[in-house]
This record gives structure tokens, sequence and C-alpha cells, in this order.
């Protein structure tokens, strides 16, 4: 009999390959890697929450990147300095995330 951490690796393994690929994994997705991979799909009750500890791990770490990036933009003063930690931001993490930051006009 298999031990469940065989089983919830396997299936980090398949989440790991379809992200690899540049898919965002489903049930549906990582089922048909463990397919391919070891010749059974797994069922949805041990694959399903690793999709969804997948998922929460990505909107943390989105979650860590924009609080930085906001807190470095909060310390500048100028314009030009904002574009370029912007520019920065995107040239790391892509166009992926769009921040825009408005002056209340009182402190404008």
């Amino acid at each position: 009999m298999k031990r469940a951490t065989d089983t919830t690796a396997r299936v980090w393994q398949a989440v790991r390959r379809v992200e690899a690929r540049g898919e965002r994994p489903t049930n549906d997705s990582v089922r048909a890697e463990l397919q391919q991979l070891y010749g059974v799909g797994g069922s949805f009750r041990d694959v399903s929450p690793v999709v969804e500890a997948w998922r929460s791990e990505v909107v943390a770490k989105a979650d860590r990147r924009i609080e930085a990036a906001v807190a470095a933009l909060a310390k500048l003063e100028h314009d030009v300095e904002r574009e370029e930690v912007c520019r920065r931001f995107r040239a790391k993490y892509g166009g992926r995330i769009r921040l825009t930051i408005q002056r209340d006009k009182k402190t404008a």
C-alpha cells in the first residue's frame, strides 16, 4: 500500500510539470499529467488539496511582490524614480500585474 506522502509528492511533481509548461494547473490537467507519468490519473480527493495549495502559494507570492512594489513606490518622491521602479518591477515579474498609484489632491 502506498503512503499518503508518496501520493502527495507525485501530485506536487505533476503540478510543477504542468506549471513548467506555462499552463495553469487544474485538477484535470494534473490528473492527465499523473496519467502520463505513472499510468494512473489519481483521484480528485488526492489532487484537489494540492492544486488548492498551489493556488494559495501563487497568490501569496503575488501579494508579497505587490507589497514590496507599493512599499518601494511609497518611499519615492519623484515621478522619474517611480517610473524606474515600475520598469524594474515589470522587467523582473513581467507585465502581469498593473499597479496604479494616485496621489491625493491635497498632497499633490
